[in-house]
């Protein structure tokens, strides 16, 4: 034992958030920020920028401060190439290579065209007597997160807003509370009075918008929902049940992937979206059916499954087409 002994740590991102390696880092990064106090440790953490593109060369130095000492911009180069070659790459390369914490081990859609969807994005812009809304709620358990994705076609193009939900006393409890603090604050997500969610305060907010704008359809699972499925009929939504299985979510997922690789989707730009779109992990079945899967419930994508109900709802609807001669 010495009298000033000196402890070392030093490691990379990864991908497992329940990882002691990221308990620590959360903390390091509340003392960096004056949210904790503890003078007896020093911290550096080199890493890209939240909102940054990692395959800008700009960026690199803030995650290689050695760059072209130690490290050479061309091997990043070459690294980013084969990640745009091979997806299933690219979370080795932002984690090794940028130090940039990611949270699957593989990925959906890659941040790119994530970063490149997300736009400011309001109710203000729309016109109310040319906007038809689609619906999709993802209610959730008694203290979680609930999401509300509202989706509309603007300029041939598919957009998203979506409101998240959770109960007060859940900042007090849930896994990534403080994520959720520091998304409340700046206004992505809404907080409900009380440790239980409370569907009338959901629904509320969706009359709201039904008075200034057409809502022709809100799906939402028939599941644990009998009593927001009878208040919302009382006053005359047109409801639309959208089955959880794996057949039901396989079109609107790989139609929403192809959508956003060609830019015709907008999110709103929400925090919380874009963490919940790297939470996706796609579950396959044996004939090629795909969903994302919900069964890691430290992995939230509520948000993402809101998104999807509502695109294949709107799917699923049939359009008239007149032709005259």
């Amino acid at each position: 034992m010495r009298e000033e002994p000196l402890f070392v740590v030093i490691t990379t991102a990864g991908f497992d958030k329940t990882s002691p390696c990221f308990s620590l880092r959360s903390t390091a990064k509340e003392i960096l920020e004056g949210l904790k106090e503890d003078d007896s440790q020093f911290i550096a953490i080199y890493t890209i920028d939240d909102g940054d593109d990692y395959t800008n060369p700009k960026n690199w130095v803030k995650s290689n401060p050695n760059l072209d000492i130690t490290i050479k911009s061309s091997f990043l180069k070459d690294e980013i190439v084969k990640a745009s070659n091979n997806i299933s790459l690219e979370t080795g390369v932002k984690t090794k290579n940028f130090n940039s914490w990611c949270d699957t081990i593989t990925t959906w859609i890659s941040d790119k065209f994530i970063y490149r969807a997300s736009k400011e994005l309001t109710f203000d812009d729309l016109d109310p007597n040319d906007t038809e809304i689609i619906v999709g709620v993802d209610l959730s358990s008694n203290f979680d997160i609930t999401a509300v994705s509202y989706m509309f076609l603007k300029d041939d193009k598919y957009h998203f807003i979506v409101n998240y939900y959770l109960p007060e006393d859940s900042l007090n409890t849930a896994t990534d509370r403080e994520f959720y603090k520091i998304q409340h604050k700046k206004g992505n997500l809404t907080l409900m009075p009380g440790n239980v969610v409370d569907y009338n305060f959901i629904l509320n907010d969706i009359l709201k918008i039904s008075q200034l704008f057409t809502i022709s359809k809100l799906s939402y699972d028939t599941w644990n929902s009998t009593q927001f499925a009878i208040a919302a009929t009382e006053n005359y939504l047109q409801l639309e049940p959208y089955s959880q299985t794996i057949a039901n979510f396989n079109r609107p997922t790989k139609e929403f992937e192809r959508l956003m690789i060609q830019g015709n989707i907008v999110l709103q730009n929400n925090e919380v979206t874009r963490w919940m779109m790297s939470n996706v992990y796609l579950r396959r079945d044996s004939n090629g059916n795909v969903k994302p899967d919900k069964s890691k419930r430290e992995k939230k994508i509520d948000g993402v499954i809101a998104m999807l109900m509502s695109l294949g709802t709107y799917l699923n609807m049939p359009r008239y087409h007149v032709t005259i001669i």
